[in-house]
């Protein structure tokens, strides 16, 4: 239920 932003810009990823 997480969400990352990525260093290659504003990349959410879904994560439990």
């Amino acid at each position: 239920g997480e969400r990352r932003l990525l260093e290659k810009g504003l990349t959410f990823v879904p994560t439990p």
